[in-house]
């Protein structure tokens, strides 16, 4: 694994600093349960969900400090503006990579030499923050990239409870087995170890529980770094329409509620467990109801919700009935969902058919017809809603 670019290891002082207070600050207001296997020796990427601005110090907190532990990101142009960014660059644990740059080349160099160099890397790969202590966006498939590049495992790391915080709340950090890659970064290789990826991931937060939300200074530390894309938190799936606080915070129905948590087993939606007869849980009754309910939703929230609809479905039903599917509810035929997938970032070499003439792309890359979506299509938000009615007997998310 030879390093294509020069890095400066962090300084003892900075990185031993830092360290120690993220340890002592973070276990002063939360407790640590570190479940599973021993991480291994050697470098690796420590791929974790993401729910909150603590997460990177939890994981800070709960795992070993040597090797050296470095994290990916921010997705910044400018690392001297800010307090947070100077920190991070103090520090020497940052992997920032330019969003304004078309390609990661630079960055995926900076991500070979720090593991070339013996340490660690954790990622959050969904690259945003989202609610639902059950729940993954989708994967951004450059953790794959990076590891069979490098050729180190990618070490799923689950953290649960992190969605709200409270004084003295257990938060429970759970390692799975290492994933070794195998081969070059080839598209396939890279499509398989991404959704092996994700199945590990999803099956470590399988039992999670979307807790009710904690008292105002508990609310308050919650939120007060987490940049929302939506401009705001959104309700937990499963339990949007129950009722608010002034300051628009979700509270759990009582009889729902069990202990400090808000019980939304029953509500899964993931291939982890089964859908429940929607007359039972507060979810919309019908597709009109449902429609009007998903218009109620921030764009963000459509976009994530359809994406995780097209991954869900391809895994029960495949990659044809998504198609179909999508046909229906754009009138796009496949030339124009080809131009729809360019458009959404998916690479036009791996559009392709199955042995009838059917169009065809990796179930993995199904997430590029929702950018592309917006992109190319006229009336974006409703064409999308129309895909989520038209699997209103699939999936219901509200």
């Amino acid at each position: 694994m030879a390093a294509s670019v020069a890095i400066r290891r962090p300084g003892r002082v900075p990185y031993w600093f830092t360290t120690l207070a993220i340890r002592v600050l973070v276990r002063a207001y939360l407790r640590i349960r570190v479940e599973g296997p021993t991480l291994p020796s050697g470098p690796a990427i420590l791929c974790f969900n993401h729910q909150s601005w603590v997460d990177p110090f939890v994981v800070v907190a709960a795992l070993p400090a040597r090797p050296d532990l470095w994290f990916f990101g921010p997705k910044e142009a400018d690392m001297s503006t800010g307090a947070r960014n100077r920190l991070i660059t103090w520090s020497g644990r940052g992997v920032p990579f330019n969003p304004e740059r078309p390609n990661l080349l630079e960055a995926t160099r900076r991500v070979e030499a720090v593991l070339a160099s013996g340490a660690r890397l954790g990622i959050a790969p969904e690259g945003r923050i989202h609610v639902g202590e059950r729940a993954l966006l989708p994967i951004n498939q450059g953790v794959a990239f990076f590891a069979l590049r490098a050729g180190v495992p990618i070490v799923p790391v689950a953290l649960t409870g992190t969605g709200w915080l409270r004084l003295g709340k257990t938060i429970r950090v759970r390692v799975g087995a290492p994933i070794a890659p195998a081969g070059r970064p080839t598209r396939d290789a890279v499509d398989a170890l991404t959704e092996e990826m994700r199945t590990a991931l999803l099956a470590l937060v399988s039992d999670g529980r979307d807790e009710a939300p904690p008292g105002r200074f508990g609310r308050w530390v919650t939120d007060i770094f987490n940049d929302w894309p939506e401009g705001r938190r959104t309700p937990a799936p499963g339990v949007a329409g129950e009722p608010r606080d002034s300051t628009d915070v979700l509270y759990c129905a009582p009889e729902r509620r069990v202990g400090s948590f808000c019980d939304t087993r029953g509500d899964e939606r993931t291939p982890t467990g089964g859908r429940p007869d929607v007359g039972a849980t507060g979810l919309a009754a019908n597709q009109d109801e449902y429609r009007s309910r998903l218009g109620e939703q921030p764009d963000a929230q459509i976009d994530a919700w359809a994406a995780e609809a097209m991954r869900d479905i391809s895994i029960r039903r495949g990659v044809l009935t998504v198609l179909h599917d999508f046909r229906a509810a754009t009138g796009a035929d496949d030339r124009v969902i080809g131009k729809v997938f360019a458009a959404g970032g998916g690479a036009p070499a791996v559009v392709g058919s199955d042995e009838q003439g059917r169009l065809m792309v990796p179930a993995i890359t199904l997430h590029c017809l929702v950018a592309g979506t917006r992109a190319v299509l006229p009336e974006p938000r409703q064409k999308l809603i129309e895909y989520l009615v038209e699997n209103f007997g699939e999936l219901v998310y509200l």
